[in-house]
């Protein structure tokens, strides 16, 4: 396979540094936030500033630039995969309003040797295979030279030239625009999930396995779960033993970064014995490997189950309590009463965006319960905190999505728990509400009075949490009726495709099920009065 890629703004992201640089010129306020395309737009109308940053970021600043997320494993990829990689750039040797006449293709190259791009053992791309090409022209000229399979490129109008058929065209922009390309992507995930075939894609996972130097050679890997968040794979080395291979999304480095996070999780929790061990991992690539944990799912959740589900809650309130651990919050954690109706906000707006009549008839009936519970949750919050971030002395270490669904009962009975990629401190009552809620476990009203009744005396130190559970638990309900519904979004119906890629999907009937999962939970905040009914 032969694969042409753009230089700048497609391997190159200069997001950054393009403000960095526009701020230390005085061309905008030190507060100013935007992305480049922002930037651009900011100083259109100011003489020649947009072409001054342009010469400093392609020039001098370059060394400072980053790859997107996800293009260097993709490479690897593609290497271990013996596919021909060509990088195809407009770029003139000098910038017209670079004062410092650097030699951009000097540059660029330097660029590349810095990031290992011609590393044998890595990306392994010829520098013959580099080509800066005088003007648009010259590079439409050498792509239809290469005869390539695949030309990715982050301008639409490279795409309004005569390339061949044969030639499949990626549009690599974060927009959804209209173009002459055969796809569009947003990020470097959905590119090597359109190129790269399973095999090949599992294939070259064995040898980058193979490359961190593991104590057995890995032999074989199987794909355990794959989609909508990381991709988890069963691997196998030489004397047949299994471990876990996690590849986690590209897409959100910046905004959630979820390696990190979870190896800095379990690093923490690692005395508990209720968690994988880490054996390796890479930032640069966005992989784990951990201990694989032999065992099942839970089919039907028991008292035993409950019971060590309470006492890895109870061993995370000790490790937080007990020790000045710093660490960032979980995922969308809710500090106060204010943060959790603007959540639930921001999750309205998102959904009444999506042309749907039946779910905007669904969004109407949400809507009108929303008003209440929030007029109700005003009044019943502890004032303290309705406005005002809850005391750090009540929070507690949380996964952020903790359950069963999370969890491997493994051959001794006892219950490991996995997923720690959310994890972070949050208010206790988030944490009780969401196991309370998840649609993914089946708890019976029992066990749940039990969960309950039981979960709260651990955070007997705060006099206010039952209070904000009651005025809360229903609200995040609600949440969680409208996290249901994520799958009409266009970046879920995305990643749902990729899952189905090979299979024939009903989204109708699939969307139509989701729905009946959101009106539940409304039938059950108003069979049960707003109330939470599982403590006194």
């Amino acid at each position: 396979m032969r694969i042409g890629i753009d230089f700048d703004n497609t391997i190159v992201n200069y997001n950054k540094i393009f403000v960095e640089a526009a701020k230390n010129k005085k061309f905008i306020t030190s507060n100013w936030f935007g992305n480049k395309e922002q930037l651009k737009k900011e100083l259109s109308t100011k003489k020649n500033k947009w072409q001054i940053i342009q010469g400093l970021v392609y020039g001098p600043l370059m060394m400072n630039a980053s790859c997107f997320p996800g293009l260097k494993k993709f490479l690897i990829k593609a290497s271990f995969s013996n596919y021909k990689i060509y990088i195809i750039s407009h770029k003139t040797i000098y910038g017209h309003f670079d004062e410092t006449k650097t030699n951009l293709r000097l540059q660029a190259l330097s660029w590349l040797q810095k990031n290992n791009f011609f590393d044998l053992n890595k990306i392994s791309l010829k520098k013959e295979n580099v080509f800066f090409c005088n003007d648009r022209k010259a590079k439409i000229n050498k792509i239809n030279e290469l005869s390539l399979d695949f030309m990715i490129d982050d301008l639409s109008e490279i795409f309004d030239n005569v390339i061949p058929i044969k030639t499949k065209k990626i549009l690599f922009n974060e927009n959804l625009i209209l173009t002459k390309a055969d796809y569009i992507c947003k990020n470097w995930d959905q590119i090597s999930n359109l190129i790269i075939p399973e095999k090949d894609n599992k294939k070259s996972l064995v040898q980058i396995c193979n490359n961190f130097n593991l104590r057995n050679d890995i032999i074989s890997i199987n794909s355990v779960k794959t989609g909508g968040n990381s991709q988890v794979h069963k691997i196998t080395n030489s004397n047949k033993e299994f471990l876990i291979l996690k590849e986690y999304p590209n897409s959100q480095i910046v905004d959630k970064p979820r390696l990190k996070n979870e190896i800095k999780a379990l690093n923490l929790l690692n005395k508990t014995n209720k968690v994988p061990k880490i054996i390796y991992n890479d930032q640069e690539l966005n992989i784990s490997i951990l201990e694989y944990i032999d065992g099942r799912k839970i089919n039907k959740i028991t008292s035993q189950n409950l019971d060590e589900a309470m006492f890895f809650i109870e061993a995370l309130y000790k490790i937080y309590s007990e020790n000045n651990i710093k660490f960032e919050l979980a995922t969308e954690a809710c500090l106060s009463g204010v943060e959790l109706l603007n959540q639930i906000d921001k999750r309205f707006v998102k959904l009444k965006n999506v042309e749907n009549k039946n779910l905007q008839e669904l969004l109407e009936k949400l809507l009108e319960l929303n008003s209440v519970l929030s007029s109700r949750a005003s009044k019943l919050w502890p004032q303290n905190n309705f406005k005002k971030n809850l005391s750090k002395k009540y929070l507690t270490f949380s996964p952020s999505d903790f359950g069963f669904h999370n969890s491997i009962l493994n051959k001794n009975n006892e219950l490991k728990f996995i997923d720690f990629e959310y994890f972070g401190v949050d208010d206790p009552v988030k944490l009780i509400s969401d196991f309370l809620w998840h649609p993914g476990m089946k708890l019976s009203e029992k066990q749940k009075i039990t969960f309950a009744s039981h979960i709260t005396k651990i955070f007997d130190n705060d006099k206010f949490l039952i209070q904000r559970l009651n005025a809360s638990f229903s609200l995040y309900g609600l949440r969680w009726a409208l996290i249901i519904l994520n799958d009409f979004l266009g970046e879920k119906m995305i990643r749902l495709h990729e899952v189905n890629q090979n299979n024939r999907f009903d989204y109708e009937n699939h969307l139509k099920v989701q729905m009946d999962k959101s009106m539940k939970i409304y039938d059950n905040i108003i069979s049960n009065k707003m109330e939470c009914n599982y403590v006194k």
